[in-house]
């Protein structure tokens, strides 16, 4: 039979190993707290990178016109696997009214070419591609579109694949406002919407902020 002393040993035991793997518990949830990667989307005019002007090859003056957005780790580690994709589309015309395109999950990717996902590390950026707008005489390029050469200013989404239904729903074949509702992902999916604007001319394009 247990002595009183021995029930107190044994109590003082259980509950000092019970209270040490419960402190263990909080202390590792909050390491992984502290050290996870953070994501931060940036997506204004006056954030380098996001609103872009650029020449080509052979060229001084600029030829085509960017919207991009920033992603940035603002976190203590090393974000991995990084993707974005656009789960909705919308485009308002002026006289025409607005559309919505969500049929697809249409996959962003960086603005060298490469697809996602990517590797992203503490305090580091990358920026992923949204669309352009090319100025006219200038041909087609980074096979958006058949080779041909443009009449007049053009706008064009950038995705890793782009659906014929998205210029047949009349998506990017006039001036208006344009918004996309993306996500990406990470450790946890980030949702936001971003809007800009194209006035028809070269390069036209105006980020009108983030939202969500």
């Amino acid at each position: 039979m247990m002595t009183n002393q021995s029930l107190g040993i044994l109590a003082a035991a259980l509950t000092g190993g019970l209270a040490g793997s419960a402190l263990t518990l909080i202390v590792n949830w909050l390491r992984v707290r502290w050290l996870r990667p953070q994501m931060e989307v940036l997506f204004d005019n006056a954030e380098p990178g996001c609103r872009v002007d650029t020449n080509v090859l052979g060229e001084t003056d600029p030829t085509q016109g960017y919207v991009r957005f920033k992603v940035k780790n603002s976190g203590r580690s090393t974000a991995l696997g990084v993707s974005a994709c656009v789960t909705k589309l919308t485009f308002v015309a002026p006289g025409a009214g607005s559309r919505i395109y969500e049929e697809d999950g249409l996959d962003l990717k960086l603005v060298n070419g490469r697809p996602t996902p990517f590797l992203l590390a503490p305090g580091a950026h990358r920026h992923l591609d949204l669309a352009l707008v090319l100025k006219p005489g200038e041909p087609i390029a980074r096979g958006i579109a058949p080779p041909t050469t443009t009449a007049a200013a053009e706008f064009h989404y950038i995705f890793e694949s782009i659906p014929v239904r998205l210029s047949e729903h009349g998506f990017g074949t006039a001036r208006g406002v344009f918004g996309a509702e993306i996500f990406a992902e990470n450790a946890a999916a980030t949702r936001w919407i971003a809007i800009w604007s194209w006035d028809g001319g070269f390069p036209g394009l105006d980020i009108g902020g983030k939202a969500g």
